[in-house]
């Protein structure tokens, strides 16, 4: 199927250590196969690693890597995917992050970001679209993650740019340190510990490239429609915690985050299970800095109380109908998670779309955007095929552990 639009068309690979940058054509088998976001992370990383590497060594890269419908304007595009190898267990993994770095990085000509190596003194990233320049961040280590974005708008004055930073987690080896990207957060994985490895403080991004579309005004016209859809639904819900972009919201606040450890750079989730689920700040700083906060709360003792699992299953309810499918369990909600990821999308967009009209919409702007046209079940392929790629690269780890043992 030939593909006309939503590619940058290139993948920038730039190895630390030697500070040398190349400049990489997108094969064409990857559009041929709608690789995109965690799709195009996890098939860099298969044709890279024979899985003897080490999470924290120069051979484990990071990759960054935005999706097709990523700077089209689509509700809940605005999102990108990173991988590597995790610190908890040496073995791959991807961390879907939202904000405007995927966006930046396909206006800078690139679908995908590959760093290898290693800073030998930490290190920032300024990327400006052929422009690759490293500075010394020895002003920025230590720094909270707010700050450190701070300071980089007071370097880079009034340019318009996207920023990933590490806080303190992430430059301690913390294994739950996460990657903050203006704002959102990438986490679970501990990839803020591979950077903070790495002596990769931040990465500024920032271009004036356009992304190719093969039908723009056949865009346009189908986000407007998409987000008049969207804001009725949010109306009829009245609930003051949706928003136009993701009107069931992204349980954000039910997992937990708060701002303390979005400035540490850790993952929410984990933070709270290290410190036995008590919000106090000095333990999170402890854990951060690897300092002792003396004994962690016992087993037990009353926490803040969070909402867990009920939001999750009613989502999983209305994407099932929003697309008009029977409900197969974990199996379905597997395969369409991976074909969100493909298409750059947030999941919890397609929610608020009427029963029956979530698909139309979602497909027809696939088309829109690549030219590619596709039926629900070629994206459910897509992404299944996505997760067996996914399951045989770490099968490659797994086996490595096994033999050792």
């Amino acid at each position: 199927m030939e593909t006309c639009g939503g590619y940058a068309g290139s993948i920038l690979q730039i190895d630390l250590t030697t500070q040398s940058v190349s400049r990489l054509p997108l094969p064409d088998s990857y559009r041929e196969n709608l690789l995109g976001g965690k799709s195009l992370a996890v098939q860099i990383l298969y044709d890279r690693m024979t899985g003897r590497e080490k999470a924290l060594s120069e051979e484990n890269p990071v990759v960054l890597a935005s999706a097709p419908l990523t700077g089209s304007g689509a509700p809940g595009s605005a999102r990108f995917d990173l991988a590597s190898l995790s610190p908890k267990d040496d073995c791959p993994t991807v961390s879907n992050c939202g904000g405007n770095f995927g966006i930046r990085l396909k206006q800078a000509g690139y679908d995908a970001m590959i760093l290898s190596g290693r800073c030998r003194e930490p290190s920032w990233l300024e990327i400006s679209g052929d422009s690759v320049t490293f500075h010394d961040a020895k002003s920025l280590w230590g720094l909270m993650t707010g700050l450190c974005r701070d300071q980089l708008k007071e370097i880079l004055k009034e340019r318009r740019f996207a920023a990933l930073c590490i806080g303190p987690a992430g430059e301690n080896l913390v294994e739950f340190a996460s990657v903050m990207a203006d704002g959102h957060s990438a986490g679970r994985a501990g990839l803020g510990s591979v950077l903070g490895w790495k002596q990769l403080k931040a990465i500024t991004m920032d271009g004036d490239k356009k992304i190719p579309l093969h039908n723009p005004a056949g865009v346009r016209e189908g986000n407007r429609l998409w987000y008049a859809q969207l804001k009725k639904f949010a109306s009829e819900e009245t609930n003051a915690e949706y928003c136009t972009a993701c009107p069931l919201h992204c349980e954000r606040h039910s997992r937990g985050e708060n701002p303390i450890l979005e400035e540490l750079g850790m993952d929410a989730i984990a933070a709270k299970a290290a410190a036995k689920g008590v919000e106090d700040p000095e333990i999170y700083k402890a854990i951060a800095f690897r300092r002792s906060a003396g004994p962690f709360p016992a087993e037990g003792v009353k926490t803040s109380g969070e909402k867990k699992g009920k939001r999750r299953n009613i989502s999983h309810e209305r994407i099932r109908k929003a697309f008009g499918l029977e409900d197969n369990g974990d199996a379905f909600c597997k395969n369409y998670s991976e074909a969100v990821c493909i298409m750059g999308q947030c999941m919890f967009t397609v929610n608020g779309l009427e029963s029956g009209t979530g698909g139309s919409y979602l497909l027809t702007q696939i088309n829109n955007v690549t030219g590619m046209r596709l039926t629900l079940e070629d994206l459910l392929a897509l992404g299944a095929r996505s997760r067996e790629m996914e399951q045989k690269l770490r099968k490659r780890f797994e086996n490595k552990t096994t033999s050792a043992q």
